[in-house]
C-alpha cells in the first residue's frame, strides 16, 4: 500500500526542484535551495535521493518510461494497424499535451541534458519496433515503409518539432489540427502541410472539414 505522506514528500521535491531548474541551470543549484523550495529539511531529502544528481536522473527516468509505455500503448500495442492512422497519433499527442508543462521544463537548458533529443530517440525506436510486429504482407503493402527506419527517424522528428512548436507558439490549437499538419507532413510533404489548408485548420477547422 503506497504511503501518501511519501508520495506527498517526493511531490514537494519534485516541485521544489521544479522551481529552481527555472531560474537557474542545474550545476549552479544546491540542494539547501531545492529543500527550501521544497519546504522539507536535508535530511529528509537524503532519506530519498543520494544527491541533486540523482534526483534529475529519477525524474527524467520516470518521465522517459512513461513516454514509451504511452507510446508502445499506442503504436506497438496496434501492431494490425497501419502505423500512419491519425486516431492512434491523436491519442499519443493528447498524451503529450496533457504532459505539456513538465517536457517543457525537461527542455529548458537549465537542465543541461538532451531529454528532446531523447525523447526523439525513444519514439523512433519504438516505431521501428511497431513496424517489425506488423504482418509482413502489411508491412509489404506499405510503400513508403521500403525504408522503414529512415522513416521512423523522419516521422518522430515531424513529431516532435511539432509538438515543440505547438507547445510555444500556438497552445491554443486543438489536437486534431495538429494531427492534420503532422499527417500531411509525412504523407503529402512540407509543402501540402503548411499550405492554404494547414492555415485552415490552424484558423479552428477540423480534421473531418479539411480535404
Amino acid at each position: 500500500m503506497t504511503d501518501l505522506r511519501v508520495v506527498k514528500t517526493l511531490e514537494n521535491i519534485k516541485n521544489g526542484f521544479v522551481v529552481c531548474i527555472e531560474k537557474k541551470t542545474f550545476s549552479s543549484i544546491t540542494i539547501q535551495e531545492i529543500t527550501t523550495a521544497a519546504k522539507i529539511n536535508r535530511s529528509t531529502f537524503y532519506k530519498y535521493y543520494e544527491d541533486k544528481y540523482q534526483l534529475r536522473e529519477a525524474l527524467v527516468n520516470e518521465t522517459m518510461k512513461e513516454l514509451v509505455q504511452s507510446i508502445e500503448q499506442h503504436y506497438v500495442a496496434e501492431k494490425k494497424q497501419i502505423i500512419l492512422s491519425a486516431d492512434i497519433l491523436k491519442q499519443q499527442l493528447t498524451f503529450m499535451w496533457s504532459r505539456k508543462d513538465w517536457y517543457m521544463l525537461l527542455w529548458n537548458r537549465n537542465m543541461e541534458l538532451y531529454v528532446y533529443e531523447d525523447m526523439q530517440q525513444i519514439f523512433e525506436k519504438s516505431l521501428q519496433k511497431s513496424f517489425k510486429l506488423l504482418p509482413q504482407e502489411t508491412v509489404e503493402s506499405i510503400s513508403i515503409v521500403q525504408k522503414h527506419e529512415l522513416f521512423c527517424k523522419i516521422f518522430a522528428a515531424c513529431v516532435m518539432a511539432n509538438i515543440k512548436w505547438w507547445y510555444k507558439a500556438i497552445p491554443l490549437v486543438p489536437v486534431d489540427a495538429m494531427v492534420t499538419i503532422i499527417m500531411k507532413s509525412v504523407t503529402e510533404g512540407m509543402y501540402s502541410a503548411f499550405s492554404l489548408n494547414a492555415h485552415m485548420v490552424l484558423k479552428g477547422k477540423t480534421v473531418s472539414e479539411v480535404k
